[in-house]
């Protein structure tokens, strides 16, 4: 197949230029092909990790970077799952997606179980996509700029302003003190949940499988978490490539960042390449 001029420019980076860059995609631009091609496109002896956004993608690139030297390709979730197996000493852990809402009637009164509802459970979640403790400090009001970004509500909360706050106000209390259970529970039980799984690395601070080039597809609907990932999985010196499209960011609700291209952007210094045919 003959390359478009923008996937020209990017292989020409791939294997002349360095740092990291982001590659705006278009709708239909081909940004899986330009991936893999891209991948071809470096040096043979140097080491590359493929992040996929999900299983069923993930499972599609192994077999097609196999041919590539010293390629992988995975979900940052399986590289998160072997760095805590690795810690806790297990050969395997069993993730569930119920853990916080079983330390809510472990650690709730029935009375606030019926107040709280789903509020907890989702606040804790979007807690450990932001790294709270780590990349974000543990402070109420970090706690309730989640809470106004997401539109979390107490759905049994009481109708008077007044009183309603102050059981958002115990609501969040609440979620803090069950993110520090969930973490002691880990480290004490092997019990973890798919969040973990990106957070527990984090907090504990685990050593990653390094690569020489880290590539992400999906890149805007990666949030704090993810983006640490893609960091700390790069060799000193390694380049980033990051794909995506702002207006395929659809992920908002599982806690993806809303200006995750500019926060890559940032962090890595990396340039803009278009990928716009």
């Amino acid at each position: 197949m003959i390359p478009s001029p923008y996937q020209t420019a990017i292989y020409d980076w791939i294997e002349t230029g360095s740092g990291s860059a982001i590659v705006e995609a278009v709708a239909g631009s081909g940004k899986t092909t330009t991936i893999l091609e891209g991948l071809r496109k470096k040096d043979p002896s140097a080491s590359a990790r493929l992040f996929a956004f999900n299983t069923a993608i993930a499972e599609v690139l192994k077999g097609k970077v196999k041919p590539i030297p010293h390629t992988i390709a995975s979900t940052f979730h399986a590289a998160g799952y072997a760095a805590v197996a690795r810690q806790l000493g297990v050969k395997s852990l069993s993730p569930t997606g119920k853990k916080i809402r079983l330390l809510t009637y472990d650690h709730c009164s029935r009375e606030d179980q019926k107040l709280l509802g789903d509020f907890v459970v989702k606040l804790v979640g979007l807690a450990k996509g932001e790294g709270i403790g780590v990349l974000q400090k543990d402070h109420p009001e970090v706690w309730q700029r989640l809470v106004t970004h997401h539109g979390l509500i107490l759905e049994n909360g009481a109708r008077d302003p007044g009183v309603y706050l102050q059981q958002e106000a115990r609501a969040i209390r609440k979620a803090q003190q069950l993110l520090q259970i969930s973490t002691l529970q880990a480290q004490e039980e092997f019990s973890v949940d798919f969040d973990d799984l990106l957070y527990l690395p984090l907090i504990w601070d685990l050593d990653l499988a390094r690569s020489d080039w880290v590539l992400v597809d999906e890149a805007q609907d990666t949030n704090p978490v993810r983006r640490w990932f893609a960091a700390q999985s790069l060799h000193e010196g390694g380049r980033g490539l990051f794909v995506g499209d702002r207006s395929q960011a659809i992920y908002g609700f599982t806690g993806a960042s809303i200006d995750a291209l500019d926060q890559i952007r940032d962090t890595f210094q990396a340039v803009s390449l278009p990928l716009s045919i």
